[in-house]
């Protein structure tokens, strides 16, 4: 199981994602390739890289005809490391405190 999170969370375009899907209610999905932000070299990493392997983790569901993610059934496993990460980015003196 860590294996699988720390590999999840390796690349900053799926912890992003990951993150975002943190705020978004149980049914709302999300679709990360139609941000008029990423470039194209993003967005085709994002379809044959990074949504497959976090949708075979089962950290999210992609619905690749519709062309959105959410939640899927084993993000609760992710769902602590991935805020802490963001705690950790939004207060990065936190991270030399003790535990």
């Amino acid at each position: 199981m860590q294996d699988k999170i720390f590999d999840a969370l390796a690349d900053p375009n799926r912890r992003a994602l990951l993150l975002a899907l943190t705020t978004e209610t149980e049914t709302t999905g999300i679709d990360p390739l139609k941000s008029e932000s990423t470039d194209r070299q993003i967005r085709q990493a994002q379809y044959h890289v990074h949504l497959p392997k976090l949708d075979d983790y089962g950290y999210i569901n992609w619905d690749r005809s519709a062309g959105t993610v959410e939640r899927g059934p084993q993000f609760e496993e992710v769902r602590p490391v991935v805020e802490r990460l963001a705690d950790l980015i939004d207060d990065p003196g936190t991270a030399d405190a003790a535990p």
